[in-house]
């Protein structure tokens, strides 16, 4: 699993969202062409997670994490980017989403990932707390 060394406390996470026919900066313009992409490239390795096909990899001192909906959730097909870097020692956690599927669905989704990324900004608060500085938030 991929780790990395946490040494503050997190800002606010940004959310880019576009829908079908929106303008999303996840690098690729399909859910479909993102996943042929992702899929051929060495170094991801995905796995399923609770329904979800996950994978990430470090660049540099950036973490990526790819998440893709399974078939059968209803926002199928979605694509979700969230980077984790550290600026002016403040960790941020951006998050971009290309959903391809109805609006509600795709509202549903992002809150999901809402609610994954403040879990994941709790862990790392808790981690930096304790730790004085070093925490694993993979």
């Amino acid at each position: 699993m991929t780790s990395l060394r946490v040494a503050c406390c997190m800002a606010a996470a940004a959310t880019a969202v576009a829908t079908a026919g929106g303008e999303p900066d996840i690098g690729f313009p399909t859910v479909a062409e993102a996943f042929a992409a992702l899929s051929a490239d060495p170094q991801l390795e995905f796995r399923e997670e609770a329904g979800w096909l996950s994978a990430d990899r470090r660049e540099g001192d950036i973490l990526v994490f790819w998440t893709f909906t399974s078939e059968v959730h209803q926002a199928h097909p979605s694509a979700v980017k969230r980077i984790l870097s550290k600026t002016a020692g403040n960790w941020q956690l951006e998050m971009r989403v290309l959903c391809e599927a109805d609006e509600a669905a795709c509202d549903e989704l992002v809150g999901e990932f809402h609610a994954l990324n403040d879990q994941l900004r709790r862990r790392l608060s808790r981690a930096a707390t304790r730790d004085e500085g070093d925490a694993d938030p993979g």
